[in-house]
């Protein structure tokens, strides 16, 4: 008695070759918002105080914590116009070019008091 030979590699290939396809779907979809971080403004002038606040305060970044960074630099705090923010005048220094750069720095949080976004505005110069 013989049996029918079964080829058991083409399905196979095919199921392995539709997860890859999907998995590499879902990579390229949740990296999509991936370089754009949660910054509502990115003009160049404030690009140094951008990655400051990315690199120290990274989204879901607990109320107390932006505001024990904003206190241990001596950013000046500002009424904020609701509760679930907090906007901070920051003055920092662009060490490329050595020119001070200052802005007004929005901070939002979710129902949580979690960090969900930053708006940077321009901001008086001190004299």
């Amino acid at each position: 008695m013989t049996f029918p030979a079964i080829d058991f590699a083409r399905p196979v290939m095919r199921l392995f070759r539709a997860r890859t396809l999907l998995a590499t779907l879902a990579l390229l979809l949740a990296c999509s918002g991936c370089s754009k971080g949660y910054h509502k403004n990115v003009d160049p002038q404030w690009r140094t105080i951008q990655v400051m606040v990315e690199t120290n305060l990274p989204e879901h970044t607990s109320r107390a914590r932006v505001e024990l960074f904003l206190h241990a630099r001596g950013y000046d705090a500002e009424n904020s116009p609701s509760s679930n923010t907090i906007t901070a005048v920051i003055r920092h220094v662009d060490t490329e070019t050595l020119r001070p750069v200052t802005a007004r720095v929005t901070f939002t949080f979710d129902a949580q008091d979690r960090l969900a976004s930053y708006d940077i505005t321009a901001a008086p110069l001190r004299p």
